[in-house]
């Protein structure tokens, strides 16, 4: 796999919100594991995705689809993957400016298909897209999501990882308790024992939230919830006066009659308990920075010391000069 370089930042930031303005990275792909690295520390952390892959089992439920793909697994993945990223890039105008143009979308997707190498998706990916969008728009309207950051970048020093948060808002969400509400009574219990007692109810009530979206239809797995409760571990230390209140993860259904998703509280899942253990097992294994990359060069020759013809070049070789271009 080719080596990638990329300058990352937030694609949104509330800055009257939030005070602390989001660090600039560079992220790395192309290796077993994918790294961001931060020049004025000069260090490199892990992605949150690739600690959970490092460590934790894949599910049962993938690892079946998987296999029964064969070799075609990897094809199918990285196509799944691609539109993904278009629906990634695709909701950022519906959260940050409230708006989006259904008549350009087979146009845009269209083009958006040959570009990342995907021509014969098209007519899967337009059918798919006019459904996920509009469950998208229904989400946003409904939990009435106002955004403080999209796309934002988090690194934890404390626990060594970092990786983009696909949104922090504040939303409605429902929540059961004791809203004020109490027993009444009626012409059958004029005098219950319960009456004027609180009583308890659900309320739709703001709260700040993070969530993460996939374009999956198939449900969520551990390592979902997972990465949720990293990012949030990573928001708060870097946002300790904004403490995320619920964390949410998001999937567009297969609708027929009116756009609907799922979304799915992942804030008391018992998995949160794992993160210490996967942040051991991970040190433990002792990988501190991606390795160094091969550079072939040069011209055989019959008089030639083929060890002339390669090297081995530090990613901070190559990241210096990507960053001087």
């Amino acid at each position: 796999m080719a080596l990638t370089i990329e300058e990352i930042t937030a694609d949104f930031f509330d800055a009257s919100a939030l005070k602390a303005q989001p660090i600039t990275l560079y992220r790395v792909d192309g290796g077993d594991s994918r790294w961001y690295y931060e020049p004025d520390k000069d260090h490199y952390y892990p992605s949150v995705t690739s600690k959970i892959q490092a460590v934790v089992p894949m599910a049962y439920g993938l690892f079946q689809w998987c296999v029964s793909l064969g070799p075609d697994y990897v094809k199918i993945r990285d196509r799944k993957a691609a539109y993904g990223t278009w629906f990634h890039l695709a909701v950022q105008e519906i959260l940050i400016a409230g708006t989006f143009d259904f008549d350009a979308l087979a146009d845009n997707l269209f083009v958006y298909s040959r570009t990342s190498g995907y021509p014969g998706a098209y007519d899967e990916w337009l059918r798919l897209a006019r459904q996920d969008i509009l469950s998208f728009i229904t989400f946003v309207r409904r939990h009435k999501v106002k955004p403080l950051a999209v796309e934002v970048i988090l690194a934890s020093d404390k626990n060594n990882h970092a990786g983009a948060v696909d949104l922090v808002c504040d939303m409605i969400i429902p929540l059961k308790g004791f809203h004020g509400e109490v027993y009444a009574g009626n012409s059958r219990t004029p005098g219950g024992p319960k009456i004027g007692d609180p009583k308890e109810t659900t309320a739709w009530i703001t709260k700040r939230c993070l969530v993460d979206w996939k374009t999956r239809r198939t449900g969520f797995y551990e390592s979902d919830e997972i990465q949720l409760h990293m990012y949030k571990e990573a928001w708060e230390e870097i946002y300790p006066d904004l403490p995320i209140d619920a964390i949410f993860s998001w999937h567009p259904t297969d609708w027929r009659t009116a756009p609907d998703f799922k979304l799915k509280n992942q804030t008391d899942t018992k998995s949160k308990a794992l993160l210490p253990h996967i942040h051991s097992m991970w040190d433990a294994m002792g990988k501190t920075e991606p390795s160094p990359s091969l550079v072939v060069s040069g011209q055989l020759t019959p008089d030639s010391d083929e060890n002339d013809l390669f090297s081995f070049q530090a990613i901070k070789d190559t990241l210096e000069g990507a960053k001087d271009e």
